[in-house]
């Protein structure tokens, strides 16, 4: 189960970072050849398209007095976040408010701390899920964020790639900053 979490965190981690490059014709950050122009600003070029795709994908998550974002993963209420977003939600209750304005009341389905993923799922239907593409991203390739960091809702921010298959020193059970043999 673990595993098959980690797949949908290597998708998510990068949250909504190469969802729709697949739709606006794969393009990616490939390096130009010798003598050629940078492509840095062609490849952001697709930064207000990803996003115009994707944003009405994005919720925030509200537990209390906190809050997060999140993603759509499915039509059909299947939601997808980070477990310290859920982390405080009293018997897993949790509110999710959509781009379109709506409020709807969801709950946990699942959390993995070591993951830091979460899945809540809501009553609501015909949702606008987010289209993920199969292969994992490249080093170095671009990455857009949205969501609702600090309550700032549609924020966006635009990178690249800085590494692949980390493990966080005190997250995977060998110990090391921050822990002392994992989390069970």
């Amino acid at each position: 189960m673990r595993r098959a979490w980690s797949r949908v965190g290597a998708v998510i981690v990068v949250l909504v970072a190469l969802i729709a490059f697949v739709g606006h014709g794969g393009r990616s950050s490939v390096p130009p050849a010798r003598g050629e122009p940078p492509a840095a600003a062609g490849a952001l070029s697709v930064v207000p398209d990803v996003v115009a795709d994707v944003e009405p994908s994005v919720v925030t998550i509200l537990v209390g007095d906190g809050l997060g974002s999140g993603i759509v993963y499915r039509s059909d209420g299947v939601i997808v976040t980070n477990q310290h977003v859920v982390a405080s939600a009293a018997d897993g209750a949790v509110e999710v408010a959509f781009a379109d304005g709506r409020r709807a009341p969801g709950r946990v389905q699942a959390a993995d701390a070591v993951s830091d993923l979460a899945v809540v799922k809501v009553e609501r239907t015909g949702l606008p899920a987010a289209k993920f593409r199969g292969q994992q991203p490249r080093l170095g390739e671009l990455a857009i964020a949205i969501g609702s960091p600090l309550g700032l809702e549609n924020s966006v921010t635009a990178g690249v790639i800085s590494g692949l298959n980390r493990t966080l020193p005190g997250v995977d059970g060998q110990g090391g900053p921050g822990g002392e043999g994992g989390q069970g």
